[in-house]
Formats: C-alpha cells, structure tokens, sequence
C-alpha cells in the first residue's frame, strides 16, 4: 500500500496548523537545495484554513512558485476559479511575494491551454489533493471520458476534463503521471463522509475507474500522506 502515513486530528485547525508547518519545511528545503521551490495546491472549501496558515509563514515566497492541481475554465476572478481561491486564501501577507503559475488562460482556450500548460510542466516539491464525495481526486471524474487518460497516461501532462458533478464547467487538471512526479504527495481531507469513502477507496480492490483516488492510494510505486479531521 502507497499510504506512508494517514495523520488523524480531532480539530480541524490542529491539522491545518500541523499541514502548514509541514508544508513550509518541505519548500524551505527545496529552495534551500536549489534555489527555488513549487507547491502545486487544490481548490474547494477544504484548503481554506490551510491556505491562510501557510501564507502567513515567512518563507521565502519571492522563491516559491504556486501552481495548480487542475481549475475550470473560467476566468481568473470566477467564483469557482481555483485562481480566484489561491489569491484570496493563500496569496496573503509575505507570500503574496510567490508567482502563480495558472493553467486556464481564457485567451487561448482549454485546449491551448492544456498544451501550454503541459510543455512548461515542473514536477512540485509538494503536491496537495483533495477528494470528493465522490471519490474524484483533482479534476479526474468517475465517469468521466478523460478518466482512463488522466489515469494511466504515461506522459505527465496537463488534460482537459468534464466533470461529472456540479458545477459542469470544463477543467483543466494534471494527470497521474503529473501528480506521481511531485516529491511530497499529501491527501487532505475532512469530515466523517469522507473518511468513510477514504476508508474504501484504500482497499486492494478498489476500482480506480470508480473510485480515482484508489489509484493514488493503492499505487505501490508512490507514497502519499493523509491528513483527515471530522
């Protein structure tokens, strides 16, 4: 099994506190040993609190770059652009000072987009997932037609994707082979309901086409650790 560590917390604000600091010495390692370092971060509601420990850490964010795991194709400013989430939650105090890498530019379109984005891929010092009821991970859908692709694709790559939940919009996401390539791979997630899908979704016979986090989690060629709290 790839879970090196599942990380249990009775208060959602321990485990944002702990993840945070965790984080930031995972990048002030990075940019330590080379110079610079990339954290590549998920959307939702779930990353709030996190987002906002984390960019109030001094770090130095003039080396960091924040990139995304995936974001729909919509404008930087949209409600449900991840864009729009990283610059009000974690873009604050110093770290205001870290570049952002976007993937959907709007001029160029979802396809251009895709491309662009793929051919100026870095591998992340740190890659943060998180995970839908159900059991989506980034913008990889049960369902959906990309799935197989973003998957088992041998190519890290940036691809587009229809999502199989509301809101429908188009995305933009990394596939498996992207996400693999990231030094530290972290699933944070929150709530009973997840835990429960978390819980079978880790199970040897889990089905990724069903369940795409099984891939991550069941993956004896990588690692990734959980952080949950109810």
């Amino acid at each position: 099994m790839s879970i090196r560590a599942t990380h249990s917390y009775a208060d959602r604000g321990d485990l944002a506190g702990d993840l945070a600091w965790a984080i930031a010495n995972q990048l002030l390692s990075a940019v330590e040993e080379t110079g610079a370092a990339r954290i590549a971060v998920s959307g939702g509601g779930t990353p709030k609190l996190l987002f906002s420990m984390l960019g109030a850490i001094d770090l130095p964010w003039e080396a960091i770059t924040i990139s995304l795991v995936d974001d729909r194709c919509v404008a930087a400013d949209h409600e449900h652009s991840n864009v729009a989430l990283v610059n009000e939650f974690l873009r604050n105090d110093d770290a205001i000072e870290a570049h952002l890498d976007v993937l959907f530019d709007p001029q160029l379109g979802a396809d251009a987009s895709a491309i662009a984005a793929t051919e100026r891929l870095i591998p992340a010092d740190v890659l943060i997932l998180g995970m839908g009821s159900d059991a989506h991970t980034a913008s990889l859908f049960p369902g959906s037609p990309q799935l197989p692709d973003g998957l088992y694709g041998e190519t890290p790559a940036v691809i587009c994707a229809q999502p199989t939940m509301a809101p429908m919009v188009p995305r933009l996401t990394l596939n498996k082979a992207a996400i693999d390539a990231a030094s530290m791979r972290i699933l944070h997630i929150e709530g009973g309901g997840k835990r429960d899908v978390f819980e079978q979704a880790k199970q040897p016979d889990a089905d990724p086409l069903l369940m795409p986090i099984a891939s991550f989690l069941n993956d004896p060629h990588t690692d990734i650790e959980v952080y949950w709290a109810p």
